[in-house]
């Protein structure tokens, strides 16, 4: 397995942001209850050579992370930017829909806020990705060349955005933070979304189909970011080309890795 140097670990967000030389942060982040996963995601990316970050939200999910991931960071302390629900998030697997999934859910956005105001761009993966390739080129070919966008997202397989994976441009900051503080959301009864959480608040605050949009994203193209339902009736012919996999549209943790073991797609049991 290729590895890019030595495993760097962080006590807080911001000594990591202090230490970080590169302008992009590719990252995820889990509970104790997500780790296998998040390893997993991990070493994809180690193999595709693609530097990615892990932001834990308690001291198990941190452990043991050294060979999956370039950096971990201990995210448990206080986040500047941090949500009411997302103060008690559990340390167990949150099953999908469930009130300790919203939690969850909503613990990126508060990374991707405190990435961008250092003036980097934030690149987030849900745990149950796998990388194929190194997307970096070309997910900031969108990100830099239309300064009118606010952020890039995955194309989910009924045309709508999926929040498994987006990115954002720095430029988008004070526009972000206007939408993901808690004063917004709570007007917007954030709390109360349907089973997809923060993506259901996606879809009807931010991106809604009545096309009155609070930030400008570019969704991307379903063949080389597939979800799981456009990938599992289509790997025949995407395998060669994708830049990465999403294994939704699948409910619990057991059934994503067996699943990605049908498709020769988990690789933790590799390790060592």
């Amino acid at each position: 397995m290729f590895r890019l140097h030595l495993h760097m670990h962080f006590e807080t967000v911001q000594k990591f942001l202090e230490s970080w030389n590169s302008n992009v942060v590719h990252f995820t982040t889990s509970n104790a209850g997500g780790k296998d996963l998040a390893m997993n995601l991990g070493l994809s990316c180690m193999n595709s050579r693609l530097p990615i970050v892990f932001f834990g939200n308690d001291g198990e999910s941190l452990s043991g992370m050294e060979d999956s991931f370039l950096a971990t960071v201990d995210n448990s302390r206080d986040n500047k930017y941090r949500l009411s629900i997302t103060k008690n998030a559990v340390f167990d697997h949150a099953k999908f829909g469930s009130h300790e999934f919203h939690s969850v859910a909503w613990l990126r956005y508060e990374l991707i806020l405190q990435i961008l105001e250092s003036g980097r761009s934030a690149i987030y993966m849900d745990t149950d990705i796998i990388v194929k390739s190194n997307y970096e080129e070309d997910v900031l070919s969108y990100l830099n060349k239309n300064v009118s966008v606010d952020g890039v997202v995955q194309m989910n397989h009924v045309d709508r955005p999926c929040t498994g994976f987006l990115g954002f441009h720095p430029r988008s900051f004070e526009r972000v933070k206007n939408i993901y503080n808690e004063s917004f959301l709570e007007s917007h009864n954030y709390k109360s979304m349907g089973d997809a959480a923060d993506q259901d608040f996606f879809h009807k605050v931010i991106c809604p189909t009545n096309g009155l949009q609070l930030l400008n994203m570019q969704l991307l193209s379903r063949d080389l970011y597939p979800n799981g339902a456009w990938w599992y009736n289509r790997s025949g012919t995407l395998r060669s080309s994708v830049k990465l996999v999403h294994y939704n549209c699948i409910v619990g943790q057991n059934n994503k890795i067996v699943k990605m073991k049908e498709y020769g797609d988990w690789f933790v049991t590799e390790r060592g």
